[in-house]
């Protein structure tokens, strides 16, 4: 990855890293913040604006250590190993959001920072196919079962940008009818 334009512009902004593959992720946590009204710039979008924050999606480690990320969501996909690299990047005062099946080491980490992990939701199968999740707002159909396992730490980054759960949720209901 390398930063087109003034890096001091992007270094002024909080960044958040979507390390995540799944397009679903990306697109959905897009979502919720346009649906909530949050300006974010998404690197490799268009210009920068004036956002404070700017979201950068990629599933290469190599990339976190050259984002040194403010905010990092490592997605259901992400491997120990994947997670011990991520696990240096994130910078002092940061936050890190991880699958509460891996480990972290105490040990790898370079900065102090918040580490928060989260856990795959319990989900029942309906009969219609769709997969229902269980929220402060009673169920909640989910098609996408990728999108599912990643729910709860989407939920926790969208609290980083003043999003709280039950707002997530209507996010998650209007996305979900599109």
């Amino acid at each position: 990855m390398t930063f087109p334009g003034d890096i001091n512009e992007i270094l002024t902004k909080t960044r958040v890293l979507l390390f995540s593959g799944n397009e679903n992720i990306v697109r959905f946590f897009a979502h919720v913040l346009s649906f909530h009204r949050k300006e974010v710039d998404f690197y490799g979008k268009g210009p920068l604006t004036g956002a404070d924050f700017i979201v950068f999606p990629s599933s290469d480690t190599g990339d976190a250590s050259l984002i040194k990320a403010n905010i990092l969501l490592a997605d259901s996909a992400t491997s120990q190993a994947q997670l011990d690299v991520l696990a240096t990047s994130v910078t002092s005062g940061g936050v890190l959001i991880f699958p509460d099946e891996l480990s972290f080491d105490e040990n790898i980490a370079t900065a102090y920072y918040r580490r928060l992990p989260f856990e795959k939701p319990v989900r029942n199968k309906s009969s219609d196919g769709r997969f229902m999740l269980e929220t402060m707002l009673g169920e909640i159909p989910v098609s996408n079962d990728i999108l599912l396992k990643d729910i709860a730490g989407l939920q926790l980054l969208a609290q980083q940008f003043g999003i709280m759960e039950e707002e997530f949720y209507e996010a998650l209901l209007e996305y979900e009818t599109v």
